[in-house]
C-alpha cells in the first residue's frame, strides 16, 4: 500500500526537511531534523511544528489537523532522502 505524502523541501545535506500540513486547523508548517549525536554516524530524527516566532522545531505541540497518516508518511519519506545522501548513517526515533 502506498500512502499519500506532502511535497517536501530539503535542506543542505538532507538533514532538514519541511512541509505544510493542510487540514481542519489550516496550513501548519512541519519540520523534520536529523540531528547528529555524540556517536559517529548516529542521528536522532526530530519532528514537530515549525515555530513561526523562533523558526525552530517545537515537538511539544499536538496539532491534530486531521491528516496524521499523511503527515507520518511524509516524515517517513524524508528517511529515504536522508539515506540517499548519508548512506553510512544510523537513525533512531
Amino acid at each position: 500500500m502506498e500512502l499519500q505524502t506532502y511535497d517536501i523541501s530539503e535542506g543542505r545535506n538532507s538533514k532538514s526537511f519541511w512541509f505544510t500540513s493542510k487540514g481542519v486547523k489550516g496550513d501548519i508548517r512541519k519540520l523534520v531534523l536529523y540531528q547528529e549525536t555524540s556517536i559517529p554516524y548516529l542521528y536522532n530524527l526530530a519532528f514537530g511544528d515549525l515555530n513561526p516566532n523562533s523558526g525552530e522545531l517545537d515537538d511539544s505541540i499536538v496539532t491534530d489537523n486531521g491528516d496524521g497518516e499523511k503527515v507520518l508518511a511524509t516524515v517517513v519519506s524524508t528517511i529515504y532522502h536522508f539515506f540517499r545522501v548519508n548512506p553510512s548513517a544510523l537513525v533512531y526515533l
